[in-house]
């Protein structure tokens, strides 16, 4: 009996690779349509947050079109890599260098912006990860040194991963350090989205070549969980650091209002010990420099502390009439 002829199995990583690259860049195109018609339900599906950057949902769009090209040999889907790049590259060198080129909003103008210090900017950490997915994918289309492109297809894809999770938290659980983080640019949930879909697409596809090979797991399958935890400790320390300049902030703050406290009662004092001085001196009946002489001793006995060393009598046109010798 002959054995009937079967088709080859399809393996899971080569039927999830389509649909995530879909899903990215449906992201970026939502988000665009989004910016175009001004819609909240698509630019801030997560409620009042801070919405995706335009040039972060172009980025998102190319990406997932860059993909799905790969996916459907066309050769020349390579090259859709470079306007990601240029974007992403451009935009962290403006945070690095502290410049505006005015990229930011070269096609729509950014009017939702929540706690962005420079509206219509991707945060530095989504041009990060952005401009390395788009080395990576560049790379896979060109298809040279296999082996150190699949290591570092998985390292990039484990960080840009760990950063759209880590995003993720740091909005669910109320963490500005975390989603911030420690700039002072929002990171948007929206992007966290698309980074965790970007790192996604690049570890299966590292996955899917290295498995096809038939060698079985690949040399570099601990590398996510040892950049998650690397990425945790990153932030770990980046939220204990934020803490403590919010802790030496209270605590300056209050050593600066118990100062000024005890400043104001030392002037309220010292204004209602010279207004009894000034009205024991009015009800005598002539200018008397030995009550003067002994008021001036107790004054001074009282303020030497605060670095009084003298004490003048002002004539009512406010001119120092000579100074008393203690």
């Amino acid at each position: 009996m002959e054995t009937p002829c079967t088709l080859p199995r399809t393996l899971w990583p080569e039927r999830i690779v389509a649909p995530l690259a879909a899903a990215l860049a449906a992201v970026g195109a939502a988000s665009i349509f989004g910016w175009w018609f001004q819609s909240d339900l698509l630019l801030r599906p997560f409620g009042s947050m801070e919405p995706i950057k335009f040039n972060g949902a172009v980025t998102l769009l190319l990406l997932g079109a860059l993909v799905l090209g790969l996916e459907f040999k066309v050769r020349r889907a390579t090259w859709l890599a470079v306007v990601p790049f240029a974007l992403s590259t451009l935009t962290l060198t403006q945070d690095v260098f502290q410049t505006n080129w005015n990229l930011d909003e070269l096609i729509v103008r950014d009017t939702l912006s929540v706690a962005n210090p420079h509206p219509g900017r991707m945060s530095p950490i989504s041009s990060l990860v952005l401009a390395l997915v788009s080395i990576s994918l560049w790379w896979r289309g060109r298809g040279t040194a296999p082996r150190l492109r699949l290591l570092v297809e998985a390292a990039i894809g484990s960080l840009a991963c760990s950063a759209g999770i880590t995003t993720l938290l740091g909005h669910a659980a109320g963490l500005p350090a975390v989603y911030t983080w420690g700039t002072s640019a929002v990171t948007s949930p929206v992007m966290a989205v698309g980074m965790l879909l970007a790192g996604a697409v690049g570890l299966v596809l590292a996955w899917r070549e290295a498995m096809t090979q038939g060698n079985g797991p690949p040399a570099w399958s601990p590398l996510p969980a040892i950049v998650a935890c690397l990425t945790l400790t990153l932030v770990l320390w980046i939220s204990l650091r934020e803490r403590e300049q919010t802790y030496l902030g209270a605590r300056t703050q209050t050593a600066m209002d118990a100062l000024a406290v005890q400043i104001n009662s030392e002037f309220d004092r010292q204004a209602n010990d010279i207004e009894k001085i000034a009205r024991r001196w009015s009800e005598a009946n002539q200018n008397n420099e030995v009550i003067w002489e002994a008021d001036a001793i107790t004054l001074m006995s009282a303020s030497q502390v605060f670095g009084c060393d003298s004490a003048s009598p002002i004539t009512p046109g406010y001119e120092e009439d000579g100074q008393i010798s203690i």
